[in-house]
């Protein structure tokens, strides 16, 4: 695959976004120590000083901690709370969709003219889990980091930090839309999402966004009818 481009992001904004989405997607977690730096240099193929520089970012937000002699380990200041609704109504799902028209569709735009190499594999590795789930639970999983891949893939800091605010509600938002989704099977489902990380690789973010609207507009119709 031809490595796309990631627009105007420095390489070591590149390694400071992709340690950032392994921490908040919990590949690493609070106390683990981070690969070494020739580790991250391999892993992210950058130089040493972009990776120094990305490190010393994460150590002035407290993501991370330094100990001398040892390595870099995660530092989480807070854990998140679960988010404490339990079903959504007709207004809660518009105005959350709205709230993902103003980041997720923006996302979906710069994904596809931004997202590197490794950006479109985590957004494939979420999809081959999603065509080979036939529990709900475990595709509703998938589902999440399927877009949380597409958020990071981004390579915006403020569509990121609007994004991880309401963490829980999109888990929340994706699950209670597969569950309630009864036109259509989980397989389906998996499907749409390949055609959309196919438009994404071809560079066709106009049709992925679509395609998003059109599902969710009808979603709304059907399963909030009579409260219309």
């Amino acid at each position: 695959m031809t490595r796309p481009t990631s627009g105007y992001l420095t390489r070591s904004e590149e390694v400071y976004n992709g340690i950032v989405f392994r921490i908040s997607e919990g590949f690493w977690n609070d106390g683990d120590k981070l690969p070494s730096e020739a580790q991250l240099c391999e892993m992210f193929g950058v130089s040493r000083s972009s990776v120094r520089a990305a490190i010393q970012r994460l150590l002035a937000q407290g993501l991370v901690e330094t100990r001398v002699g040892i390595g870099s380990f995660v530092r989480i200041p807070y854990k998140e709370k679960e988010h404490p609704q339990k079903e959504l109504s007709s207004s809660q799902f518009l105005e959350f969709f709205e709230f993902r028209q103003a980041i997720e569709f923006k996302a979906i735009e710069l994904f596809a003219y931004r997202a590197t190499e490794n950006d479109f594999r985590a957004l494939e590795y979420a999809l081959i889990h999603m065509e080979n789930s036939d529990d709900l639970a475990e595709f509703s999983r998938w589902d999440y980091e399927f877009h949380a891949a597409i958020i990071a893939g981004a390579h915006n800091s403020y569509i990121q930090e609007a994004f991880d605010n309401q963490r829980e509600m999109f888990k929340f938002f994706l699950a209670e839309v597969s569950k309630l989704d009864n036109k259509r099977s989980l397989k389906e489902q998996a499907a749409s999402h390949r055609l959309s990380y196919q438009d994404m690789l071809e560079k066709k973010p106009g049709s992925a966004i679509s395609r998003l609207f059109r599902e969710n507009a009808f979603y709304h119709l059907t399963v909030f009818r009579d409260d219309l």
